[in-house]
């Protein structure tokens, strides 16, 4: 299996307002100067070159590309009018090398979407780490300085670090199981826990940030209103017997009730009711 270190957040506000994907254009500004100065949205085998030193310009292409809509959308829309016209879309971004790229999703609706009874929030932003370095910095603390900055920076919910294969050993299918590929689904509970975990202010507080804080991982820390827990140094150690010792602790600790487990699937599962929060907290839209 390739190298592929995936870091995805989940945000509580559109992707492309709030000055979300702006942040995340000045922190790659940072952490990856090389590879933003080949900056571009990529769309169906074409390059649509973004200057990364102008504040506003990757926002404004994504939007722009992602948004774009044919001659049928518009005629139906004039043939069937009143219908739900929300902006939503996705969208790939790509630098100067392919040492990691950055897949995005964006609704101008908060609302989560529902597909097969679950409740989907559609804000989010991943990038898959390709190469064991990026910009000559070990993948493992390159991930782990963008992924903090994020979770400080940005309105994050819940977001979470990990290598592909912990992924899918944690949340695909074996045998003869049904597909349970769970990312995204808050309806019922956090999809796992991995290598780097962010618990935003929602989660904080239903799990309770003293639990959190006082969790037996390798590293805990308060980042912006929320918690980083950190299970260990290395990603690729996650198949060891000491990382999975550490993770059971660390499940148990703050509760395995919050997660989804592949032997149980979302039996029991408990998470904080996130519409409600988002109207309390007038992030709502």
């Amino acid at each position: 299996m390739k190298f592929t270190l995936s870091i995805r957040i989940h945000l509580g506000a559109n992707v492309l307002d709030n000055g979300q994907l702006e942040l995340v254009r000045k922190i790659l500004c940072v952490q990856a100067p090389a590879w933003t100065k080949g900056l571009h949205v990529y769309e169906d085998r074409k390059r649509y070159p973004v200057d990364s030193a102008i504040p506003g310009a990757l926002t404004d292409e994504v939007r722009r590309i992602s948004t774009e809509c044919g001659p049928l959308y518009h005629y139906l829309v004039e043939r069937y009018p009143g219908g739900d016209h929300r902006v939503t879309g996705t969208a790939e971004i790509r630098g100067s090398d392919l040492s990691f790229v950055i897949y995005l999703q964006h609704d101008e609706r908060l609302l989560p979407l529902q597909l097969s009874g679950a409740r989907i929030f559609s804000n989010w932003v991943t990038i898959a780490v390709r190469r064991v370095k990026v910009e000559g910095i070990p993948a493992a603390q390159w991930a782990y300085t963008v992924f903090r900055a994020f979770c400080d920076k940005l309105c994050v919910l819940h977001g979470y670090a990990t290598m592909q294969g912990e992924y899918y050993k944690k949340n695909m299918p074996t045998g003869d199981q049904e597909l349970q590929d769970v990312t995204g689904d808050t309806s019922r509970g956090l999809c796992g826990l991995y290598w780097l975990n962010f618990f935003g202010t929602p989660y904080r507080d239903f799990i309770g940030k003293e639990r959190l804080l006082s969790a037996p991982a390798h590293r805990v820390e308060e980042v912006d209103e929320g918690v980083l827990v950190q299970l260990d140094p290395n990603p690729k150690a996650w198949n060891t017997p000491e990382y999975k010792e550490k993770e059971r602790a660390v499940l148990d600790h703050i509760g395995p009730e919050h997660f989804f487990l592949k032997e149980r699937g979302y039996e029991g599962t408990v998470t904080p009711d996130l519409v409600a929060w988002l109207e309390r907290t007038g992030r709502w839209q």
